[in-house]
């Protein structure tokens, strides 16, 4: 599968000729009984991977089509890493606005995030540390999103130590499952029960905040790097009136978008034109924030 760390031609590049093996697997699964949960696991697979692209190429709503195939051929396949990550996938899916109301999104977010553990979590299955790992903080991501707080600090502890049995040959290409990830989505779920500090803290520790361009502290994928910038500039945002710091806002703003021009991320882009919504609503008068208007064009 595709590393993150290439450029949206590859990418396209990448989704074209993954679909072209769609069909020849799709036949493998309608007529080889003996072929048939291999073929299907890499359809779920090859669909993961769309999904992904799809955020940043494509539209939200894409991105739902795929991800709830993926499901499906993951649980024909009945691998149980594949349809564990396929479920985490989804769920995250389900965090973005879209033309479902949002109670409703929470709430299957929620229910999909508990299904990948659920799935991981059977007696006899086994999955790799990081895929662990992974469906936990998804879960403590979702659990802050529906406001279940004390069940957050349990999955974020499960999370850590799943993460910390991984041993060096464990991989996941494509899905960047490495120590910068693992504190980003902590953050988010932090910034999701409100301690915005907390968020800003934990993405502080991944990027530094206070440089131009807030550069990144560890090694993480563009993609990653951009996702952080977007998350933290929310966060700052959202900070107590009297915390709030524009010069702080208008960097992490202005170092998102310049990766989401870069890698022509349709999504990163949206999420970069209501962050500025918000900072012009903030501060309406202010002739710097008027002046950032002309970096969205």
């Amino acid at each position: 599968m595709l590393s993150e760390d290439g450029w949206p031609e590859d990418m396209v590049f990448a989704a074209e000729k993954l679909h072209a093996y769609l069909s020849i697997l799709q036949s493998i699964v309608d007529i080889s009984p003996q072929f048939r949960k291999q073929a299907a696991t890499l359809i779920s697979q090859i669909y993961q991977l769309q999904q992904r692209l799809s955020y940043h190429l494509q539209s939200i709503k894409q991105a739902r089509e795929y991800s709830k195939k993926a499901v499906l051929y993951g649980k024909e396949g009945q691998d149980p890493t594949t349809l564990t990550m396929a479920l985490r996938e989804l769920a995250s899916v389900y965090e973005w606005p879209q033309d479902i109301p949002s109670q409703k999104r929470r709430k299957l977010a929620l229910l999909t995030a508990q299904e990948a553990v659920y799935t991981m979590s059977q007696p006899g299955v086994v999955v790799p540390a990081l895929v662990r790992s992974w469906a936990l903080i998804g879960l403590a991501k979702f659990q802050a999103l529906n406001g279940q707080k004390q069940e957050v600090i349990r999955s974020v502890r499960e999370a850590q130590e799943a993460f910390a049995q991984a041993t060096p040959d464990e991989d996941m290409p494509g899905f960047h499952l490495d120590h910068a990830n693992l504190v980003r989505q902590e953050a988010i779920a932090r910034a999701y029960t409100g301690a915005q500090n907390e968020a800003l803290a934990l993405f502080a520790q991944l990027i530094d905040i206070e440089s131009e361009h807030a550069p990144m502290r560890e090694k993480m994928s563009p993609r990653t790097h951009m996702g952080l910038l977007s998350e933290a500039t929310f966060a700052s945002l959202k900070l107590p009136s009297q915390q709030k710091d524009k010069e702080l806002s208008i960097r992490l703003w202005q170092a998102e978008l310049e990766i989401a021009k870069k890698l022509k991320s349709e999504t990163y882009l949206n999420e970069a034109y209501i962050a500025y919504r918000v900072m012009e609503s903030l501060w309406p008068d202010d002739p710097i924030i008027c002046d950032l208007r002309d970096m969205l064009v």
